[in-house]
């Protein structure tokens, strides 16, 4: 009896979710520019380590910034953001609606702003800036520009990011639907589809890939039944959406999975909470990315992925196999109905894998804490840090004495994904002067590369928090940072501005700091070119001026440049 009362209530969901209506506002907001919207970046596309938080818009030519940045609706700007990576120069305006905006990677704000802005970086004495904003201070109205269009930050080309925000909750909301315009009668494309063999766990025990090839404007596989080593298996689809009018690979904004015409699994772009949007890495077939195959959206939830964006799901998205053939259809849409489809068969196989035989040392269930301790190594796993059970290899690379100050630890496979911060403690195998001590730290080595991680002393064990399997050693730097001069005249001839490119061969750049005659002055950072400028406005006095600059790195060590220069 409670089998048919819960097939009955499944059935009333699935069916109130296919009438389910969405109500947001779809005229209250006019387009953030002035020219017809094209996108290069759909919402909750994926990317690395998170999904897309708005649409990327593309300026009104090529590569150009400076394009007015126009107010979607009356309100006020609430917080203003300045960043050398991430979204660069950035405004947040708050409407009445209940709704916040948010434009991103701006070239530079309207004058009123930045006069304000440079005046809070100077009493901070600091170029990153981030402030909350009343409601007084920057009123809009709808239509008003606030900003230019630009490529700061972590923008790898002229464009504006665009969100929407619920005001209360601060989760983005897909702005495609409140109505924008824009033209679309592309259908998505599908490249790849993975078959993921599984056990009884849900576990991974093969994976084979299919290139989809559309033949007669049908999505075909060869072979069209499939045989499956096992005695269930899931999904995976390497999609696409091009957008009418550019040539962007975009993400896709929903994928439905049918087995003999049964629903099983759905997702739908609507809505991603900036607290959920790490669990990418388990929607995502992590290892594909990593191993630079692109990005597949898995057809299946991982049991430690407790995104909110599936709509449906039967078993998880696992299909159960038999002797007998299985039609499988999956159908990927964007947000304007363009959908492509893929039909195929699977089945069971006569003979079916055993297992995958992984050798492993520790094990770690993916919805427990756990801890591993030896003698100069732990690790500090919190609760909830996998998205499935991990069978972890955890061994001594190597020594490399050359450099380390402890073994090299590889901690089991850099492709699979941790969701939490995890802690890592290390202890010293070499002796160091004292002085030295605060010059270690715990480093990630890769292709002969190091990268920082963290250098906090617990009593005798060098600790550091990472989201990443790899490997670890404890390093030295005692490099100091380099500055060098690319906008500098000296006392030659004037100078038009200030530039000057920092780096740093060990653990990365932390804080820099300039002075003219003493008196602090505000660089600039540019954080794709590693460069601090400084551009003269009325302070700066004609005439001769000394300049200090002193560059810290993550080991504290310190780079002074000093000279004189004319404007």
């Amino acid at each position: 009896m409670r089998y048919f009362i819960f097939i009955i209530i499944s059935t009333i969901f699935l069916v109130a979710f296919k009438n389910e209506e969405k109500s947001y506002p779809t005229d209250d907001f006019r387009s953030p520019i002035s020219f017809p919207i094209k996108l290069s970046g759909t919402f909750a596309e994926l990317r690395p380590n998170h999904f897309h938080g708005g649409l990327d818009i593309k300026p009104s030519a090529r590569g150009k910034q400076g394009d007015a940045i126009l107010a979607i609706d009356e309100g006020y700007i609430s917080r203003i953001l300045v960043s050398a990576n991430g979204y660069g120069n950035a405004l947040y305006v708050t409407h009445p609606n209940g709704y916040t905006s948010v434009y991103a990677h701006l070239q530079k704000f309207t004058p009123a702003i930045t006069e304000y802005v440079k005046k809070r970086q100077y009493a901070n004495q600091s170029f990153e800036f981030d402030e909350r904003v009343g409601a007084m201070v920057f009123p809009v109205f709808k239509g008003d520009q606030i900003a230019y269009l630009g490529n700061t930050g972590g923008s790898l080309g002229a464009h504006l990011h665009f969100e929407i925000r619920d005001t209360k909750t601060d989760i983005p909301i897909n702005p495609l639907y409140f109505g924008f315009d824009i033209s679309d009668d592309k259908k998505p494309f599908l490249q790849q589809l993975k078959i993921y063999e599984l056990n009884h766990n849900h576990e991974t025990t093969n994976v084979k890939t299919y290139n989809i090839r559309n033949v007669n404007n049908q999505n075909q596989i060869q072979p069209i039944i499939l045989e499956i080593s096992s005695n269930r298996m899931a999904i995976g689809i390497k999609a696409y959406d091009n957008i009418s009018g550019t040539s962007n690979a975009n993400g896709i904004f929903s994928m439905d999975i049918y087995q003999d015409d049964s629903l099983i699994y759905r997702f739908e772009m609507e809505k991603v909470a900036y607290n959920e949007t790490r669990y990418l890495n388990a929607h995502l077939d992590y290892g594909a990315w990593f191993n630079k195959e692109g990005y597949f959206n898995r057809g299946y939830r991982l049991k430690g992925n407790y995104l909110g964006i599936y709509n449906y799901l039967a078993n998880d998205g696992v299909i159960n196999l038999s002797n007998n053939p299985s039609q499988i259809r999956v159908i990927t849409r964007d947000f304007k109905g363009n959908e492509s489809e893929l039909q195929f068969q699977v089945k069971r196989a006569e003979k079916l894998n055993t297992g995958n035989g992984n050798i492993f040392n520790y094990f770690f269930p993916y919805n427990e804490a756990s801890i591993v301790k030896r003698s100069d190594l732990e690790l500090h796993f919190p609760d909830s840090s996998f998205y499935e059970n991990i069978y972890a290899n955890i061994q001594i690379a190597n020594d490399n004495s050359d450099y380390a100050f402890s073994p090299t630890y590889q901690i089991h496979d850099e492709k699979i994904p941790v969701h939490q911060l995890y802690k890592i403690k290390l202890k010293l195998q070499r002796s160091i002067d004292e002085d030295l001590k605060s010059k270690l730290y715990i480093g990630k080595c890769k292709n002969g590369q190091n990268s920082f991680i963290g250098n906090k002393w617990e009593g005798e064990w060098l600790t550091a928090k990472t989201r990443s399997f790899g490997d670890y050693a404890i390093l030295l730097d005692t490099i100091s940072p380099t500055i060098t001069a690319i906008d500098f005249e000296g006392e030659a001839r004037p100078s038009r501005l200030l530039g000057f490119k920092l780096s740093d061969k060990g653990t990365g750049i932390k804080t820099y700091n300039a002075w003219i005659d003493g008196e602090w002055i505000l660089m600039k950072y540019d954080g794709k070119r590693n460069v601090i400028y400084h551009e003269f406005e009325e302070r700066i006095t004609k005439g001769k001026h000394q300049l200090i600059i002193i560059v810290t790195d993550l080991s504290n060590n310190q780079k002074t440049f000093e000279g004189l220069f004319i404007r």
